[in-house]
């Protein structure tokens, strides 16, 4: 047996979670809150998806009676034949003015794109073509071939334009000198401050979420990763570990009952947690069970074998020091 085995499993070996307490009904109340939202997430998107797209049959509509209104002009100024094309233009004019109102009604903007900067429309533009000349000072957009569209300041559809840029070798940003990282002074360790002491870390949940998995603190009611509602699995995450903790603080003061109460509970909603289990049999220990804590123990050895904390649990079973306190 090696060294680190002889040294019997002591409460010194256990560290507390990083978990905040939590007021848990049971985990059906918290499942059927998180369907409940789900639903009403589920509802909410189909009313919107619905929404939007009655919207967009009615813009559709208003569209094809435009349509049809300048079908009808241009069959009116081929049957006049020689008539004035001043009316034929006014009446072009007009009906144009009246699409892009429509078009305004909805929330589109339509983006010019001829002669802005090429770092002011970057993300609405599709460069189909390149135009290198030393008049350009910077990246131009020389030609417009279709107007960029977005919907409430976001791009909704790119244009397509020819975009004007200085000759290789004369653009400002290849002018400007490259910047490196700031020379390191050697720290000489003169009135350096104390370094602070740790402090424990803040409890964490990762996203369930199988292409997600980012971190969110504990409080957090969305993930910050994908957005998925936090609220109910938060609280089903913390509250093995809180109980860990309460039954940790209760061993350490000598109520083994409880801690032992505790630990069950924590190995009920999380079999596989050997640790947990590890303290548990040691708490049937304290509270002068034997023979529940060797059975803990080589539960704990049977699904790990050669677990350290289990193997020095055992010798813990071996010591004079338990068996004078039973």
């Amino acid at each position: 047996m090696s060294s680190a085995a002889e040294h019997p499993l002591t409460w010194a070996d256990f560290d507390e979670h990083p978990a905040t307490e939590v007021e848990l009904c049971s985990p059906a109340a918290e499942l059927a809150a998180v369907l409940q939202r789900y639903r009403a997430d589920l509802d909410a998107a189909a009313r919107a998806g619905s929404e939007g797209r009655a919207e967009g049959l009615r813009a559709l509509a208003d569209q094809a009676v435009l349509a049809v209104e300048l079908e009808g002009l241009l069959e009116l100024h081929q049957s006049a034949r020689g008539g004035s094309l001043e009316c034929l233009h006014s009446a072009l004019r007009s009906l144009k003015n009246r699409m892009l109102a429509h078009v305004a009604s909805s929330g589109l903007e339509i983006v010019r794109l001829r002669g802005a900067r090429g770092a002011d429309v970057a993300e609405s533009v599709q460069v189909d073509q390149w135009r290198y000349d030393d008049g350009y000072a910077t990246e131009v957009v020389v030609e417009e071939f279709e107007v960029a569209v977005r919907l409430d300041g976001v791009p909704l559809r790119p244009g397509r334009v020819v975009m004007g840029a200085p000759r290789e070798g004369q653009s400002p940003a290849t002018s400007s000198a490259e910047v490196g990282p700031a020379p390191q002074r050697a720290d000489s360790g003169v009135g350096r401050r104390p370094a602070a002491p740790e402090r424990p870390p803040a409890p964490r949940i990762v996203c369930p979420v199988a292409d997600c998995g980012t971190e969110n603190h504990a409080s957090a009611e969305v993930c910050v990763g994908c957005l998925t509602l936090l609220t109910g699995y938060g609280r089903l995450t913390m509250h093995p570990q809180a109980l860990f903790n309460q039954g940790l603080r209760a061993a350490r003061a000598g109520d083994y009952a409880t801690a032992r109460e505790r630990f069950a509970a924590v190995v009920l909603w999380q079999p596989h947690d050997l640790r947990t289990r590890n303290a548990h049999a040691l708490a049937c220990l304290g509270a002068c069970d034997r023979r529940a804590a060797r059975r803990a123990w080589e539960e704990v050895l049977a699904r790990a074998p050669g677990d350290p904390l289990a193997v020095r649990g055992m010798v813990a079973l071996t010591r004079d020091a338990w068996a004078g306190e039973c």
